[in-house]
């Protein structure tokens, strides 16, 4: 998707619209971070790949924010100094603003859902916002399970963990960058082609025969497919492997 958006602006760049910049960057940032996750997570580094998702996090729902309206582009491309950036957050993200947009392409997707299904669907990624913020900040959860990474079966001789050591935790980091990352998918199911809104000057026209185009374009169905597929519940068992808590029976409350 990026690399589609950005070949379209290489040519016309002077005439690029605030909307245009705003998701290049945006996205170009969120695909960077979505390579340094993978490193963490494959170098063994669970915790910290969970600091850095806190951000991708918000940069995704700033995406969802912009796409949903575009106009917010204009404002979102002169934020240069982070107080200015605080303020953006707060008024058209924070408190439940993008729960709302994104609740809403909820049920345009659920057409005949329970209502408790939207609910539970628009709150997916915003309910490990809490777990991200406290290994973020200092607290014994991020120092614990840094220390004692969590496994579903731990061998007599461990690597010293400071050093990266692979968590079976890690697949719930994937599975919140997941959640965040399908609510782009689901707000504008189109993009990023023949988008007709007057903040794209020049439009991505879908070629069939351009295997970048059918990339994204496929791409983005099957990965929906393949995010759903991670909270049905027929498949938890497989996807979410239970960990051994036996070595620290007295942290089983805490954890």
């Amino acid at each position: 998707m990026t690399a589609v958006t950005q070949s379209s602006l290489s040519d016309t760049h002077k005439r690029a619209s605030d909307f245009q910049v705003s998701t290049i960057l945006i996205l170009t940032k969120i695909v960077a971070d979505s390579f340094a996750l993978r490193g963490l997570i494959l170098s063994g580094f669970d915790v910290q790949a969970k600091i850095l998702l806190r951000s991708t996090a918000e940069y995704m729902e700033a995406l969802v924010a912009i796409i949903d309206n575009p106009d917010l582009a204009s404002e979102f491309a002169i934020l240069e100094e982070p107080g200015k950036s605080g303020k953006f957050w707060k008024k058209h993200l924070a408190r439940g603003k993008v729960r709302y947009k994104i609740r809403k392409n909820w049920d345009e997707f659920f057409v005949g859902e329970e209502q408790a299904t939207v609910q539970w669907f628009a709150n997916w990624g915003h309910r490990s916002m809490a777990l991200l913020a406290g290994l973020s900040h200092p607290t014994m959860a991020g120092g614990f399970f840094t220390a004692i990474p969590l496994k579903s079966k731990y061998s007599e001789k461990e690597w010293p963990s400071m050093f990266g050591e692979r968590s079976d935790a890690s697949v719930s980091t994937i599975s919140i960058y997941m959640s965040f990352i399908f609510p782009i998918l689901l707000v504008c199911r189109g993009f990023p082609f023949d988008i007709a809104w007057p903040h794209v000057h020049q439009k991505i026209k879908y070629d069939a025969n351009d295997e970048l185009h059918r990339h994204v374009h496929i791409g983005r169905d099957v990965l929906s497919s393949l995010v759903l597929s991670l909270v049905k519940e027929t498949n938890l068992k497989y996807v979410y492997p239970e960990p051994d808590l036996s070595i620290f029976p007295d942290y089983s409350s805490f954890l």
